[in-house]
């Protein structure tokens, strides 16, 4: 795993660099080879993502497969290939739709287990609010660059699903679906499965303006620790929480 982790860093490292690059070109109106180099960040950040569904699908086979790793193997794969189509293709609303899917299964393998329980602790409650607000503030003010685009309603569909995919990680630590590390690292890595797709959204609002460059740079920041987290939160533990009342 520490190969995995170690690769992927340095993969994001050289995509990050890349595209700081593009966006000081792009900032001071130099737009030398700016193609070849978005290209190459591309590559890069493919391979990216491609290297952590390669390697933890053996990584994980140390054994019979649990129904929770074959989950997150399949979750592994399905982001590989919408990020082929968003990151290769450019194809924003394949990507989307196939990164809903990687979502649908990341809520089934966290919501199992759940019950109403979990609002009897005030951090799940304000918790929920918290992210359903930021989100809708969030869709209002970029409602009119969404629409001119035709990403609104695609977005927003998205965004829910995130958004309850990211709650259901947070109560698998309470309903004892995940054991306790796990559930930890399974929060951890959506939340910033969060983080990155905002970075996404903004970069396709601003497209080609500078902005869009910087914000598209800092995308690998969020999304690798992502994938470390989820990677690492299918590994067996011994430990196992007993669901809360």
């Amino acid at each position: 795993m520490k190969v995995i982790i170690i690769s992927a860093i340095a993969f994001t490292a050289i995509a990050i660099g890349i595209d700081l690059y593009t966006w000081q070109q792009v900032a001071t109106n130099s737009t030398n080879d700016l193609d070849t180099w978005i290209q190459w960040s591309a590559y890069i950040r493919f391979i990216r993502t491609m290297l952590f569904t390669c390697i933890i699908i053996p990584y994980l086979q140390t054994g019979k497969l649990s129904k929770d790793q074959i989950l997150m193997i399949t979750a592994m794969v399905i982001a590989t290939v919408a990020d082929f189509y968003l990151i290769l293709q450019n194809r924003l609303i394949m990507g989307i739709g196939i990164f809903a899917i990687m979502q649908l299964i990341l809520l089934y393998r966290h919501f199992q287990g759940f019950h109403w329980g979990v609002f009897h602790h005030k951090f799940y409650l304000y918790l929920t609010i918290g992210l359903f607000a930021f989100a809708i503030i969030l869709l209002y003010f970029l409602y009119t660059p969404l629409h001119q685009k035709g990403l609104f309603w695609p977005v927003t569909g998205y965004g829910f699903l995130l958004i309850l995919s990211v709650l259901a990680a947070a109560y698998s630590k309470s309903t004892g679906v995940l054991s306790n590390k796990q559930a930890t690292f399974a929060f951890l890595g959506m939340i910033l499965f969060l983080i990155c797709d905002i970075t996404v959204g903004l970069g396709a609002v601003w497209s080609n303006q500078p902005a869009g460059y910087f914000v598209r740079a800092l995308t690998g920041i969020a999304y690798t620790p992502a994938l470390i987290f989820l990677s690492l939160s299918a590994i067996k533990s011994s430990e196992r929480k007993q669901p809360r009342s």
